[in-house]
This record gives C-alpha cells, sequence and structure tokens, in this order.
C-alpha cells in the first residue's frame, strides 16, 4: 500500500574512458541530440556521478551539482532524459 523512500546504494565518480563511452552510447541513442550540445551538458573536465539505487537496478548519471541528466531505470544502457538534458534534446 505505502511505497518506501529509494535509498542511494552508492555513488561514484565516472572515470574519463566510461564518460566517453557514455556520450557515444547517447549520441546514437538520441539523434537530434548533437556533439556540442551534449559536451555542454556533459563537460569533458568537470565531474559525472554515477548514482546506484537500492533495491533495483536504476542508475541516475548527475553533474557537479547532484542534478540528474540522465537514468538507466532497468541497468541495460535504456537511457532516458531528465530535465535540462531532455530540454537540450528537444531544441536540437
Amino acid at each position: 500500500m505505502w511505497k518506501k523512500p529509494f535509498k542511494v546504494q552508492k555513488s561514484n565518480l565516472v572515470k574519463a574512458s566510461d564518460k566517453k563511452k557514455l556520450k557515444e552510447k547517447l549520441l546514437s541513442l538520441f539523434p537530434n541530440l548533437t556533439k556540442e550540445s551534449l559536451d555542454e551538458l556533459i563537460p569533458t573536465k568537470e565531474e559525472l556521478h554515477q548514482v546506484k539505487l537500492s533495491g533495483s537496478r536504476t542508475i541516475i548519471y548527475t553533474d557537479k551539482s547532484n542534478e540528474p541528466l540522465f537514468v538507466d531505470a532497468d541497468g541495460r544502457e535504456n537511457y532516458y532524459p531528465t530535465g535540462k538534458s531532455s530540454l537540450e534534446i528537444s531544441r536540437n
């Protein structure tokens, strides 16, 4: 009847090589997204965090201010844009 609040299992910084792979995957998934706009969303030199939720396979990618950018709901690299990223994708 009542859902429990979610808990963060762990939060890690994404390595530069993994960030590059993520960007390539996002460019292939979202054809409207340009490399320049993706670099604005996920700058190469800034931190990108990977937050895993406890009790599920959900992964949330957040920027340095902990604003969610993309969500992988099932852990199978099916990314869904959130907030700022969805606006950037629709703009192009």
